[in-house]
Formats: C-alpha cells, structure tokens, sequence
C-alpha cells in the first residue's frame, strides 16, 4: 500500500505541547494569530518557508526537547516496522496552511528536487488535517487522481513523496493546520549523493540532510 496512516501515543510523544509553548499560544489552529506579517499566497516553492512563522519554529531546534522526541519517536514507532538501520531527515520540515493559503507551493514529487526514490515520507500533522487543509496524493506515480487524506493528531500519514505527485489546494476551512514532514531510508537502501535539498541546500547525505540511527 502506498498511501497509509499509523497511529502514536500523543501522550508520550506529545508534540503539539512542545510547540503551543515555543509559540505561546493554547490552540494551534488559530497559529496565524501570532503573525504579525502580511503573508503572500504561496505561488511556488521560494516563499514558503520563508515567513516569520517559520523562522520561528526552525528555533525549536536550538532546544534539545524537541529533536530528543523526534527521535525517540522514529525508534519507538517507526524502526521496528524496518529492522534495521535507519537514514533520517535530521530536521523535519515545518508547514502551516494558513487560511486562504497553502502550505507548499506547487504539486510536485520530492524526486523533482533531488530526492532518493527509496525515501519513504511520514506526515504529522499537530491539528486535525481535513477538507482542504489537508494534503492531496496521486495513488499511483503520474495517474493524477489525487485524493485529500483526513488525519487527526496521534496519527502519521505514510506516502511515497519521492514519485507520487502532491500538494495542497486554499485552504477553505477558516482554521490553520500545522504539521512537520520528513522521510526516512532504509541503511541497505540509502545512496550518498552530491545533491542538495532545495530550501536548505544540505547534501543528501548523512551528517548533513540525513543522520542515522542505529539498530
């Protein structure tokens, strides 16, 4: 199956907690509240990333607290279904689809930037993901019939970014969905390259885009 959902324990792993604090706010939903910019409509890739609020996540990075989840998190929930090795995004990605926005700017495959096809994508999103604030998936590489994925916190969306086409439409719901992204390699699987990721021009290699978790 190419398109699945896993669930977690929000309670142990309980990321959403970690981030109302960074942000200091109670209901993520309302996120865009704590803007104090006028945010452009997404159009392409160059700006979407580029915003206050995303500068200000990536800071979460500076403490410890969260990557050490992060962490636990691929060890607990996600090794045990590869048994072995695993080469990891070391800094998962952070949207918000703000409303009447989106959250990436265009549809796309991660293989058209670079990424390896054996990549396997893991979606979390910190509020509940539905209608057109969620993300939309091809289920077949280059069959365009992409189909919106309803997911609530405490579950993980398991996709193949690396060559089936998606993206986001404008959000209409009227609240913000937050959520990281990152993928994993099996070690038997993982192919050092000299290429490097779009926005942070890190070398898809491990020590720079990727780490490595051992068994």
């Amino acid at each position: 199956m190419l398109t699945h959902k896993i669930s977690y324990d929000t309670e142990r792993f309980d990321f959403k907690r970690l981030i109302q604090k960074h942000y200091g706010v109670e209901n993520l939903t309302q996120i865009d509240k704590w803007l104090n910019e006028e945010v452009p409509f997404f159009e392409d890739m160059t700006f979407d990333q580029s915003t206050d609020i995303h500068k200000h996540f990536y800071k979460i990075y500076d403490n410890d607290e969260f990557l050490s989840l992060y962490r636990l998190f691929l060890k607990e929930i996600l090794q045990p279904g590869y048994g072995e090795a695993l080469v990891y995004q070391a800094k998962p990605t952070f949207r918000v689809h703000l409303p009447n926005n989106v959250a990436v700017g265009d549809w796309h495959k991660d293989g058209d930037y670079n990424h390896q096809r054996t990549e396997t994508n893991y979606w979390l999103p910190f509020t509940k993901a539905f209608g057109n604030n969620t993300i939309w998936i091809e289920s077949e590489e280059d069959k365009g019939d992409y189909q919106a994925y309803d997911v609530e916190y405490g579950e993980v969306l398991v996709f193949k970014g690396s060559y089936l086409k998606h993206g986001n439409k404008p959000n209409d719901t009227g609240v913000c969905r937050v959520s990281v992204d990152f993928r994993v390699i099996p070690f038997s699987e993982y192919k050092q390259l000299e290429e490097q990721s779009s926005n942070l021009k890190l070398k898809f290699q491990i020590g720079s885009y990727y780490d490595l978790l051992e068994v």
